[in-house]
């Protein structure tokens, strides 16, 4: 049996104790046998020191292997769904509602968000243009309908990513100095929003052309390494969108000729 550096300690002070009482020779032993205990508790103590420092990087190693392996499956699962995006995104050559809402799910699935939207810019409307919603994760029907329409100067992420065009964060709806003050702010406290993110949609020749966006029903930052896959997401839906608005002038193009062709026949 080891003893404790306690146990060596308090077997020193007794050799002490009783040596102040001994005859001069039993004192000089008592003497060498209180040093001895102090030197075999001054090394108990550095062995217990060690234990203590092993457990403990013992423990914190531990910790950092489940992190990495949590990391890791976190990351294998968003590799996955960008996988399957990417699929759906060769399947279904046509924009769909369907397809807005897949990745409206993957958005909110990789920032472990409870609430996501789409956007499709059209800069034609207004004054630095609007953004159209294309689909919602857990939007009740009053968020839906604040908004269906996003003006520039909103007060909300996607407008100020539209302002600024980069990413915009709101860590807390409540501190957020851009949303101070304006309708934004208390209809995403309304609807139990209180953090956001949004990231511009860019297409090839570097214009913003929609938004991409993530709610929290706390305040919440997401960390770099889940901000980087979701810019893969966010390029996979800048194709959809840009794709759709593609779609979009070919129908109108398409409905002006044959508007042209029915003026002329009148004639």
């Amino acid at each position: 049996m080891q003893l404790s550096s306690h146990q060596c300690q308090r077997l020193a002070n007794d050799c002490l104790d009783m040596a102040e009482s001994a005859s001069p020779d039993t004192k000089a032993k008592l003497h060498e046998m209180a040093e001895l205990w102090l030197k075999l508790a001054s090394a108990a103590l550095e062995h217990e020191k060690s234990l203590e420092r092993n457990t403990r990087n013992g423990g914190d190693i531990e910790q950092e292997h489940d992190r990495r392996e949590a990391d890791l499956s976190a990351e294998l699962e968003a590799n996955q769904l960008l996988q399957a995006v990417a699929t759906e995104l060769i399947r279904d050559q046509g924009p769909t509602d369907r397809l807005y809402h897949k990745l409206t799910e993957a958005a909110a699935a990789i920032l472990h968000s409870d609430f996501a939207s789409m956007q499709m810019l059209y800069p034609e409307r207004g004054h630095g243009g609007e953004l159209r919603l294309l689909a919602s994760r857990g939007f009740d029907p009053e968020a839906v309908k604040f908004w269906q329409w996003v003006r520039a100067d909103s007060g909300c992420t996607c407008g100020e990513a539209l302002r600024t065009r980069q990413r915009a964060i709101a860590s807390d709806v409540e501190t957020c100095t851009f949303m101070a003050g304006t309708p934004d702010r208390a209809a995403y406290l309304q609807a139990g929003m209180l953090a956001a993110q949004s990231t511009p949609l860019i297409s090839g020749d570097g214009r913003i052309i929609g938004m991409l966006s993530t709610h929290w029903r706390q305040p919440t930052r997401p960390s770099d390494r889940e901000l980087r896959r979701f810019d893969i997401l966010a390029r996979q839906a800048a194709d959809v969108v840009e794709r759709a608005r593609v779609t979009e002038a070919l129908r109108e193009s398409e409905r002006r000729l044959h508007t042209l062709m029915e003026t002329s026949g009148a004639k």
